[in-house]
């Protein structure tokens, strides 16, 4: 009797399984995308002119003070930032800018997204120092940020700054740690949007020596 039973569980089993395989199967597809945020591209300081190296006419860009307007594809290869920082939609690395102070230096860095920490290992608060934070805030509401500067010295006080909506602003170097022969930064992003930039330029006397972007190191 228990085998007369387990033979017709078998029997159904097939039986169902055959029907199954007979219905039309349905596929379903997995599409993976990647979606890249806006970066952030720094305007000039130090009376220095710039320009964005864009990799395609076709990347759509705004400027950071006007929040209203919707981003807009450029036309270009290139987008000069006379009326102050650029958001640039794309892939992270693929905008590029060149600011120069004519007669003086020429720099480069690459446009980024900036972590909740970021770290500026170089520059310097001594005499010679010509020294600028920027920081960017590409968000609709202010951001704030601690900065701390660290040195021959030891450590200073966390400064809190605010970054008005859709803004940038400049902090010179030489204001966090005064007469510090080298100094690393610690930007840390308490809240909102905020992209940071550290142009290291040095003079001497009357004399421009140079200045540089100097990377940063986001903290994982």
């Amino acid at each position: 009797m228990k085998e007369t039973r387990a033979s017709f569980a078998l029997l159904i089993f097939i039986i169902i399984a055959h029907i199954a395989h007979l219905l039309p199967q349905s596929s379903s597809t997995s599409i993976v995308t990647q979606s890249y945020p806006a970066t952030a591209c720094p305007a000039g300081v130090s009376g220095a002119q710039e320009t964005a190296l864009l990799a395609s006419k076709n990347i759509e860009i705004r400027n950071i003070n006007q929040p209203n307007v919707e981003l807009k594809k450029n036309g270009s290869g290139s987008y000069p930032l006379n009326r102050g920082a650029i958001l640039v939609a794309g892939n992270v690395a693929n905008t590029n800018v060149i600011m120069t102070r004519s007669g003086k230096w020429t720099s480069a860095a690459t446009c980024t997204i900036s972590g909740p920490v970021n770290w500026f290992v170089g520059g310097t608060a001594n005499v010679t120092s010509q020294s600028k934070l920027i920081l960017i805030n590409s968000g609709l509401s202010d951001a704030l940020i601690d900065l701390t500067a660290y040195s021959e010295s030891g450590s200073s006080q966390s400064l809190p700054v605010t970054v008005r909506a859709s803004s940038e602003k400049v902090v010179r170097i030489d204001s966090l740690s005064p007469g510090s022969e080298r100094i690393v930064l610690k930007v840390e992003t308490r809240s909102g949007r905020v992209t940071s930039y550290l142009l290291d330029e040095r003079v001497r006397g009357l004399s421009n020596i140079g200045a540089d972007f100097v990377p940063a190191i986001s903290e994982a």
